[in-house]
């Protein structure tokens, strides 16, 4: 027979597993088979390694009469007689896989959070009620959004921030968005007063001006149980649309609010987008001047109209119809300086509410507002004149006075709460 160091004899194998009429080792020398004295010749493998019973078949033919030897192939894939001949092959066999032993995951101890508790004001208005957005950030990237319902005394109670220092923005739709920095939260509670936020954005884009103006004198005169009310407009919040609330607005007109940080805008989704009638679509700003231009000598004074609307009808368009008309422009003011001794700046009269209404001679700026809370103008009409003196001569160029590119400075047309940026041709100035 075939034999293993630890087994010199069948009788040794048969005090150690059973009876059996023949044996065998595998190639690997960890599997063994054996066959019993039965008359089914049962074959069991057996792994050495866990000493148990892997596999069990029948022979496929009898071991002859007085056979006593089996033995594997070299690819442990066969049995053979030991004279030679196959008696059967062996299943493809996988070694049991030990079961492994459980291990104990520690359970971790759960970070502690934070409540902050954040007091916010409108000014007048009661804050009790209201809706607030607040962003908290760590170096400028938003790490909680939040829109909280103020409780009592204004407080917004925010729970579930993790503890650290943060940066915080707030904003609700009506207002301007304040900020606090570096404020250091700690569980469990962290209290925070923040100043109070100015009203008058009545379309939530964090600045005061001449569209939300038009949302207000759309309307203006109203109630809550009136057509034609618009709560947007309600900064007071006492349900009417009156000369207060035109007040709140007019006081904070030209402002805007600290900018949000990275990921975050004022509160897109509480903000209404104005369908543009084509009474506004139709209006433009312009110079009125010859050619767009201007041509003057050192030291000399001139005036220049910009007007706003359109009275011209042309295919498709319809008459202008206007509230209100905000332009902002800029100059170079090496060249050009607004002569104050010559009234600067006159506004016209069709558009009788004047918002805004300053120069600055250092910066080389122009910054102008206008509307109305009675009936919308009709066609083109003088929006403003400005008075400027030539300073230097600009050689064989020109210089430019042309709408504002800066961030919160663009140059608006509105009608009932809809508002254009309109485009606005430069004017061209030639100092001899």
């Amino acid at each position: 027979m075939y034999g293993y160091p630890g087994f010199q004899s069948l009788a040794a194998f048969q005090q150690f597993v059973g009876f059996v009429d023949a044996l065998a080792w595998g190639p690997g020398g960890d599997t063994i088979a054996s066959v019993g004295k039965g008359p089914d010749k049962t074959v069991n493998l057996t792994d050495l390694n866990s000493g148990l019973v892997i596999n069990s078949f029948l022979f496929s033919q009898d071991i002859g009469v007085g056979t006593n030897e089996i033995a594997f192939s070299a690819d442990g894939t066969r049995l053979y007689y030991g004279d030679g001949t196959v008696v059967h092959n062996v299943p493809s066999v996988a070694t049991p896989t030990p079961t492994p032993s459980p291990t104990h995951t520690p359970t971790p101890t759960p970070q502690p959070t934070v409540t902050l508790n954040l007091t916010v004001s409108l000014g007048a208005r009661p804050a009790q009620g209201q809706i607030f957005r607040v962003l908290l950030s760590q170096a400028g990237i938003v790490r909680q959004d939040t829109l909280a319902a103020a409780g009592p005394g204004g407080v917004l109670s925010i729970s579930g921030i993790l503890p650290g220092q943060y940066d915080l923005w707030v904003k609700h739709p009506q207002s301007l968005a304040g900020a606090q920095a570096l404020v250091t939260l700690s569980a469990p509670t962290t209290d925070v007063t923040l100043s109070a936020l100015l009203l008058g954005d009545a379309n939530d884009t964090n600045v005061v001006n001449i569209a939300d103006f038009s949302i207000l004198a759309a309307a203006f005169g109203t109630s809550s149980d009136q057509p034609g009310y618009d709560a947007r407009a309600d900064f007071t919040g006492d349900s009417s649309v009156n000369i207060s609330d035109f007040s709140i607005l007019a006081a904070n007109f030209g402002l805007n609010g600290v900018p949000p940080p990275a990921g975050g805008t004022g509160a897109p989704e509480m903000r209404v987008m104005e369908t543009i009638p084509p009474e506004l679509a139709s209006a433009r700003l312009r110079f009125l001047t010859n050619n767009g231009s201007v041509s003057t000598r050192v030291g000399a004074a001139f005036s220049v109209t910009l007007a706003a609307g359109n009275s011209t009808v042309g295919q498709g368009s319809v008459i202008s119809l206007l509230d209100g008309a905000e332009v902002h422009l800029t100059f170079d003011p090496t060249l050009l300086q607004v002569d104050e001794a010559l009234a600067g700046l006159t506004p016209g009269t069709t558009l009788p509410t004047v918002l805004k209404n300053v120069y600055d001679n250092s910066a080389g700026t122009v910054d102008f507002a206008a509307g109305t809370l009675n009936a919308a103008a009709q066609g083109q009409f003088t929006l403003v004149t400005i008075r400027f003196r030539a300073l230097a001569s600009t050689g064989s160029g020109v210089t430019l006075v042309q709408a504002s590119s800066a961030p919160y400075y663009e140059s608006l047309l509105t009608l009932d709460g809809a508002a254009i940026t309109p485009t606005l041709t430069p004017l061209s100035v030639k100092i001899r």
